[in-house]
């Protein structure tokens, strides 16, 4: 007969019945999934926020980004009506008119979006069109969102880029080791606000780049670290999907495709001589990468140009963008504002979220290794080099044509590759995550508040209540305080759950899916391999 103290040690000190028979093992998975639900459903509301927080036309070249949307390329196969010169060549595009006129408020800071309701119905001709300028995928997918109504349209493909942005990461995320699934998360984090969300809820070919990237180099790294076949598998397909989805948005996509493939690969040299069957994936995603690159007009943007200010100084000039440099890394974070440029942010939001950033590099750098140092040198060398021989080529300062966007990318990839660490990864105190949720969700909300009060009045009112004289809004859905105080919301919730996640205890190798095939616990060299 049983005691009750041998009935109680085998139910455990909480008297319920352990995970091994059963019981609490099913409710373990089943708080795990409703949590990963409600984690995906939090991720999109605060996606969605962003998405409605501005009027149409509101991100960097909307007006040429919606005609492309319209008419994708190649234009004469659009089923648009074409504009046409004398001499009888195609020179644009006809589209309807809030489309190509949509960022009539753009660089009038004070000015509300109000002009927008004065732009009349019907078509009119924009050459603003893409012409070979960007991979021509992009706009041919995004086109099967066009219909009669242009708001709803777009909101439509604001709404589906962000669906497709939490898609990725979440898988790219899920199919790592459970001791680096919280790198992801932490990374995009701490990188994408304010920039990254406001263009990941946009018609901007950069969500596709931004996130399609962003997995990118996390299904690399655990397709050469994983031991299971399956999640192998899922990763070779993911990262060749996430790569091409980001090489068919833009151009230099194709290229941050090609140096993160190296980074990835010198973080796991010596894994790459074990499974040669695995490059195969990278390889495909570096075909396409180049192909995009290659074919694409707008990679002449790493070329020099011809026409250069040749009235600087080539050298004065360098030492002139190599003392900005740290500015414009700095407008990834919200330094340089939203929109055409023309959205001040408040110091509270950039300065927040490079602290917690920079922080996180800081704290990674603490753990390196040698391979760990070549990837974070590949990473950042890019970083650094590539605006240099942007401006270099084109005779620019920092400040001029050159955009933080285009290297945000990056930047996310610097701070996930120090966080993941090789031997380990990274992990914060709870008082540091706390002051981390505190300063990004504080950024997030100031961001957002800020975005919104640009349209609705200009910035040259200051009330806290967003409703309050507002002049331009949505003729539906909630009210300019609703949209920030979900949005907000939405994101504190996503923000705990992935700092919650990071708080978690290191898995051990005998419990870690991706160390279950080790043939013994003492084998310490590499707990990865």
């Amino acid at each position: 007969m049983r005691t009750p103290e041998r009935r109680a040690s085998r139910r455990g000190l909480s008297g319920r019945p352990s995970a091994r028979h059963g019981g609490l093992l099913v409710d373990d998975r089943r708080a795990r999934a409703l949590a990963g639900v409600i984690f995906v459903l939090a991720s999109v509301v605060a996606g969605l926020a962003w998405s409605f927080s501005s009027p149409l036309g509101s991100s960097p070249d909307d007006d040429y980004h919606q005609a492309s949307l319209w008419c994708p390329p190649p234009i004469e196969e659009s089923g648009c009506d074409l504009v046409v010169d004398d001499a009888g060549d195609v020179v644009g595009v006809v589209v309807p008119a809030l489309v190509a006129q949509a960022p009539c408020f753009a660089f009038a800071t004070d000015d509300a979006a109000t002009c927008q309701t004065e732009i009349a119905e019907g078509l009119v001709p924009t050459s603003r069109v893409d012409r070979g300028g960007y991979p021509g995928p992009y706009y041919r997918f995004m086109n099967v969102f066009v219909g009669e109504d242009v708001t709803r349209s777009i909101l439509a493909m604001r709404a589906f880029n962000v669906v497709l942005a939490v898609v990725l990461l979440a898988a790219a995320a899920l199919l790592s080791s459970r001791n680096t699934r919280h790198v992801l998360p932490l990374a995009v984090l701490a990188t994408f606000v304010p920039l990254g969300m406001f263009i990941t809820a946009s018609v901007n070919p950069s969500a596709w780049a931004l996130a399609g990237l962003a997995a990118y180099w996390m299904a690399l790294h655990t397709l050469l670290t994983t031991r299971d076949s399956r999640v192998a598998v899922a990763t070779a397909a993911l990262s060749v999907l996430a790569a091409g989805i980001a090489s068919v948005s833009r151009a230099d996509a194709g290229a941050y495709v090609v140096v993160l493939t190296l980074a990835i690969g010198v973080l796991n040299l010596r894994r790459l001589l074990v499974s040669p069957p695995r490059l195969a994936a990278p390889a495909v995603a570096v075909v396409i990468g180049l192909w995009s690159y290659l074919t694409s007009n707008q990679a002449d943007v790493f070329a020099a140009n011809t026409d250069a200010n040749d009235t600087r100084p080539f050298w004065d000039l360098l030492i002139k963008n190599v003392f900005e440099l740290p500015g414009l890394i700095a407008g990834v974070f919200g330094h340089w504002g939203l929109g055409w440029l023309d959205t001040r942010l408040a110091g509270a939001t950039w300065a927040s979220v490079m602290f917690v950033a920079s922080g996180l590099v800081m704290v990674g750098l603490g753990a390196v290794t040698v391979r760990k140092l070549g990837a974070l040198l590949v990473v950042g060398g890019a970083l650094l080099v590539l605006p240099l021989y942007i401006l270099q080529g084109a005779g620019d300062m920092v400040g001029e044509n050159v955009q933080p966007r285009y290297f945000l990318p990056l930047v996310t990839a610097l701070v996930g590759i120090a966080v993941l660490g090789e031997t380990g990864p990274v992990r914060l105190s709870g008082v540091q995550r706390a002051v981390v949720w505190a300063l990004l969700v504080g950024a997030n909300s100031v961001a957002l508040h800020s975005n919104i009060r640009r349209y609705v009045t200009g910035q040259d009112v200051w009330l806290f209540n967003l409703g309050q004289g507002a002049e331009w809004w949505w003729s539906f859905g909630p009210s300019p305080m609703e949209v920030w105080a979900i949005g907000s919301a939405a994101f504190a919730v996503v923000a705990l759950a992935i700092l919650l996640v990071d708080g978690g205890p290191p898995v051990a190798q005998s419990e870690d899916v991706d160390a279950r095939r080790v043939p013994s616990p003492s084998h310490r060299a590499d707990p990865l391999e």
